[in-house]
């Protein structure tokens, strides 16, 4: 059988051999060559938890069987060596597959499109199934388009593979249900024709193949790990994070808190990288302030994500519409792995964007619609895994599934622009092809590119930091005011940057926002929304309205996990600042009129309508509770409580998180410490701030703290307790003064002036 295979594709390729091997070898070593070593440690970091019995079936549940069984088998880096192969061996088989759907220019556009795309060098480094997916997808397209019809074998490869991918992740279903009903129409058609055999003896042989492929990967494990078959990916928590109100259409959207904590747990000597799921389920646990088991959790999640569309089903459509938009214009560096974000950003080798095949692709697919066999398979390999991203969510990772099919369609619609050329009855065809590219202008589209092109610009660990640590203090702080005017700290939830990376005082802000208006300007809704935030956090509400103002004119809005960007929210911030509370309750009201749901705008609304004693306080209430998970709630109304002036509501809303949530205790303190001050309980406060000290980063700025922390070492100036607070205090403010003169007090501390000099 495989010799059959092997003699079709020779006689597509038909003396081109050495060509297409010369461009598939050259895609695997572009991607060994640029990103040598593997990335993300989600998986050898399970498996050797695995190994070592320190995994529960729930923890195991989360993985991908195919995937931990594979890393356990082979290991990280054959693993990595063998996705980059496999990556050349599909950049082949998308040649043959496009070549029997359109032409020999249809197959050469495939091959180079999938060879060089950023994407597909990318993730053969990255340990997750995605790649191995994808390149699973095209060896099925091709055993199915490839394979003789009158042997069942190339259909029970086919099955086969489209199993092992299912093994990988279940999301394959789709694809492989709607696979198995073209195989039925197409070989039924070969049987009418009289050149095949019974439609029902393929379609058995692909069935079986996909059901041995796909089980034993799983029973495998289950007898390993006895894995917890009720939450299989954590199907529920995934859900949620692709319906959340402040939903953008593209990516996952977090929890603050939740990614917070996970970058509390990362300190930890005994942390595994991922520890969203387990988390999840600590916080729906919360919900119930009791044990769940992870069906119960699941079941949670599934409920919460349901809910805005139950409550706001026209918000949802939005939604929905927005993430289908971005399937097809995704914008650039769009990654929820770290490392890889950080590969993008540093990368060495020019490649095409994804989205010049989902663009192409989709002026191919508009035209393989009224086309039958390879095609239609085609289509159906796209629109399975649309449903996939509608019912989830979509980003750059999870497009590999589809990325050698949007290649193969790409080179139907440039084949259809090369033949246009010759006949002009084409022409209606090449301007139905040209109609995706349309969506590029659309522009929230273009605003979500914007915002992550100034993301690439912040580098994953910040060279202020290591700046800092050799004593070069004024260079640190002039590389965090660039960091600062890319994105600040005061839109991002939670720091990539680490230690001591905040820029804190409102002097320094403005200097942030002068140096963003320099670089960046304000022509568009992002760069406006963005300088609105630095000049607002500098105190300067003058100059951050109108530019508010500007960016909510144009309909801008987005959100970093589920930390809202609106302008309007920004401009009820100032204006309550100014003293303006009822125009900033108008300002919050909009903004949930515009974006029902979000987080931080009912929060806001809960707080202003509690401070102005407006009625609405209870429908806004009782709508956080039934969209948003309680710990994200209590966060959120801590904040905007405390904002409006009600100290005592914000501090009960961190107890609570500090009573269930062990993990976020320090967190939670930072915003006790806050609350506290407000009640003017300077000594809790100050207690509070200590405990919240193990944080290794800070989002908010400590300033507020400056008096208590100068007055109490003051007063007591042998403290040990206090001493220490101070030192730790004025070195996350970058107070080379304070800590001058902490240091002379305590010379027994002085082995640390000589990193304040300024070598």
């Amino acid at each position: 059988m495989a010799g059959r295979i092997g003699t079709r594709l020779r006689a597509h390729l038909r003396g081109q051999d050495a060509a297409l091997l010369a461009v598939a070898v050259a895609s695997s070593a572009a991607s060994l060559a640029q990103f040598p070593e593997w990335m993300f440690g989600k998986y050898p970091n399970l498996a050797a938890q695995l190994v070592r019995g320190q995994l529960g079936p729930a923890d195991v549940a989360d993985a991908s069987p195919a995937y931990l069984l594979a890393v356990l088998a082979a290991g990280p880096t054959f693993l990595r060596w063998a996705q980059a192969i496999g990556g050349g061996v599909a950049v082949l088989l998308v040649h043959s597959v496009a070549a029997r759907a359109s032409g020999r220019v249809a197959a050469w556009i495939a091959a180079v499109l999938l060879a060089a795309s950023q994407p597909w060098l990318l993730y053969g480094a990255v340990l997750e199934p995605d790649h191995a997916i994808a390149v699973l997808g095209v060896v099925a397209v091709a055993a199915l388009s490839l394979g003789s019809r009158s042997a069942i074998r190339a259909d029970a490869v086919a099955g086969a593979a489209l199993g092992l991918s299912f093994a990988l992740r279940p999301a394959a279903a789709p694809f492989a249900l709607l696979a198995g009903g073209w195989l039925l129409v197409d070989r039924r058609r070969d049987r009418a024709d009289g050149t095949g055999r019974s439609a029902r003896a393929h379609a058995a042989g692909y069935a079986v193949a996909f059901v041995i492929a796909a089980a034993s990967p799983v029973l495998a494990l289950y007898a390993v790990a006895h894995q917890d078959w009720t939450t299989t990916m954590s199907a529920g928590q995934v859900f949620d994070l692709g319906h959340r109100p402040e939903g953008t259409g593209i990516g996952a959207t977090f929890p603050t808190f939740l990614k917070m904590t996970e970058m509390l747990d990362a300190q930890r000597p005994d942390h595994r990288p991922d520890r969203a799921h387990d988390l999840s389920r600590t916080f729906a646990a919360a919900s119930a302030s009791m044990p769940l088991t992870p069906a119960a959790a699941e079941r949670y999640w599934f409920g919460k994500g349901l809910a805005f569309a139950r409550l706001e089903p026209w918000a949802f459509l939005r939604q929905l519409a927005r993430k289908l938009i971005f399937t097809i214009a995704p914008p650039a560096g769009d990654a929820d792995v770290p490392d890889v974000f950080e590969a993008v950003r540093t990368a060495r080798f020019p490649a095409f964007p994804l989205r010049l095949a989902t663009v192409a692709g989709a002026g191919g697919l508009l035209l393989a619609l009224r086309r039958r066999g390879v095609p239609r398979l085609l289509v159906l390999w796209v629109l399975a895994y649309e449903v996939v991203y509608l019912t989830f969510y979509f980003q750059e990772r999870y497009a590999l599934a589809t990325l050698p099919a949007w290649c193969a369609l790409a080179g139907l619609a440039v084949e259809t622009l090369w033949q246009a050329r010759r006949s002009r009855r084409l022409l209606p065809s090449c301007a139905v092809a040209a109609v995706p590219s349309l969506l590029l202008a659309v522009p929230f589209v273009r605003a979500e590119a914007r915002l992550r092109e100034r993301q690439l610009l912040v580098p994953l660990a910040s060279p202020a930091q290591a700046l800092r640590a050799q004593g070069r203090w004024e260079d640190a702080l002039q590389r965090t005011l660039e960091e600062q005017a890319a994105l600040p700290d005061a839109v991002l939830p939670f720091s990539r940057h680490g230690y001591g990376s905040a820029v804190g005082e409102p002097e320094r802000w403005l200097l942030v926002a002068e140096r963003a208006n320099a670089t960046f300007g304000a022509a568009s809704p992002v760069d406006a929304a963005l300088l609105a935030v630095q000049y607002a956090s500098a105190g300067r509400c003058d100059l951050a309205l109108p530019l508010a103002e500007e960016a909510a004119g144009h309909g801008f809005r987005s959100a970093i996990a589920d930390a809202s960007l609106d302008p309007d929210l920004l401009a009820a911030d100032c204006l309550r600042e100014l003293g303006r509370s009822d125009d900033a309750f108008g300002r919050i009201r909009r903004s949930l009129a515009r974006a029902p749901g979000t987080l931080d705008g009912l929060s806001r609304a809960v707080a202003a309508a509690t401070a102005v004693g407006d009625p609405g306080r209870e429908r806004w209430t009782a709508e956080i509770w039934e969209l948003h998970d309680p710990v994200t709630a209590h966060y959120a109304l801590a904040r905007a409580r405390r904002s409006w002036g009600d100290a005592a509501g914000a501090l009960a809303d961190a107890d609570w998180i500090a009573a269930r949530i062990p993990d976020a205790r320090p967190l939670a303190e930072f915003e006790r410490a806050l609350a506290l001050l407000d009640l003017g309980r300077t000594t809790e406060a100050l207690q509070a701030y200590a405990q919240s000290l193990s944080v290794p980063f800070y989002l908010f700025g400590t300033s507020r703290f400056d008096a208590p922390v100068r007055a109490l070492t003051a007063a007591s100036p042998d403290a040990r307790a206090l001493t220490l607070l101070a030192l730790s205090h004025w070195m996350r403010q970058g107070n080379r003064e304070e800590l001058r003169a902490l240091l002379r007090k305590h010379p027994e501390l002085a082995a640390g002036e000589a990193r304040l000099q300024g070598r």
